[in-house]
């Protein structure tokens, strides 16, 4: 008796196991989509400076205090995007930080001046540090005078 019990229930545990299969590979799709999961994982970040416009690759360490704005710029290889932070520090400390996608080729993203804060060009050492997966992959410095 177990025997036919088993027999007939054979289809129906074959079909949710097909399912269950279905919806996990739904969701690795959606994830390698997203950026969330990517099997290669070989990005990395061959030049990091900073940069006076986003449409030229011409890094400098030294700025005037006059200038109207200011990018981390640089250069990236590998097959796959990734996801992560970049921190612009003054004095050690951390004045601003944003979550990137960082593609392949040139990248330039905007280090804003913020109203109020810290990140007002002032005069002195700053530094820039790119983290992918709480590992810091690239840093950088620059001075304003």
């Amino acid at each position: 008796m177990d025997q036919f019990t088993f027999d007939k229930r054979l289809p129906l545990i074959l079909k949710l196991g097909g399912v269950f299969l279905l919806f996990t590979g739904i969701v690795v799709f959606i994830a390698y989509l997203g950026g969330e999961w990517l099997p290669n994982y070989d990005l990395h970040i061959v030049e990091l400076g900073v940069c006076e416009n986003n449409s030229e690759l011409i890094m400098q360490s030294r700025f005037s205090q006059k200038v109207q704005q200011l990018y981390v710029c640089g250069k990236a290889d590998g097959t796959t995007f990734q996801h992560g932070y970049f921190y612009v520090f003054f004095n050690d400390s951390v004045i601003y930080q944003q979550r990137v996608r960082i593609e392949l080729g040139k990248f330039f993203w905007k280090i804003p001046k913020l109203k109020d804060s810290l990140i007002s060009y002032q005069n002195g050492q700053y530094r820039i540090e790119i983290y992918e997966d709480k590992l810091k992959t690239a840093q950088a410095s620059f001075t304003i005078q």
